[in-house]
Parts: structure tokens; sequence; C-alpha cells
């Protein structure tokens, strides 16, 4: 149920940047650059244990690594809420926050 929360967040990720941008282009091009980021920064695609320091750093304010950590964990068999507990309780913070800019803001497409 977990992954669940996560495909959530990406959701509400996409829905926030359509908020932000005017038009499909544009928003398409800026979530695909932050998409990458993610997944560059998250573990995915390179280690992060080879990754630089500060891509450490910017990589724990993502969802997508608290996801990946948690995610793994669950795979691996691991006490997922023991050993990742400020994890979960990062993605839920940010599942309730994204809800509420979901419920409160309107998408205005331009033509």
């Amino acid at each position: 149920m977990f992954w669940l929360l996560s495909i959530y967040i990406f959701y509400g990720l996409g829905y926030v940047m359509v908020l932000l941008f005017k038009s499909s282009r544009s928003t398409n091009i800026a979530s695909t650059a932050i998409f990458l980021v993610m997944i560059f920064g998250s573990g995915i695609a390179i280690p992060l244990d080879s990754l630089p320091s500060l891509i450490k750093k910017v990589a724990e304010f993502t969802p997508m690594a608290h996801s990946i950590k948690v995610l793994e964990g669950l795979w691996l068999g691991k006490q997922v809420f023991q050993e990742n507990i400020m994890s979960v309780f990062y993605l839920a913070g940010i599942s309730i926050l994204l809800t509420v800019v979901i419920y409160k803001y309107k998408i205005k497409w331009e033509a």
C-alpha cells in the first residue's frame, strides 16, 4: 500500500507543476527537468554513495529519495517503520500538503 502514497505524491507534484506554469509546453519541460534531477539524485540511476555530498544533501529534500528508501526496505524485508520512520513521516507530510494544494487551487489552462 505504500506505493500508492508514492504515486499520489508524484501525481500531486505534477498538479503543482501545472499550477505554476501557464502552458502545457512549459509545464512539460519543467517537470521533465525536475523529474530527471529526482531520478539522478535519489539513487535510482546512480548509487547515492558515489555522488558528491552536495547532491546527497539535495536528495534529502526530494520525495523520490524517501520513497526509494522506504520501498527498498519493503523489498528487502526490513523493518520499514522502525528504520525509515523519518522518511515515512516526510512522505505523509508531503502528501497532506499536496492534498491541501489540490483542493484549494484549480487548474486554469490558457488556449
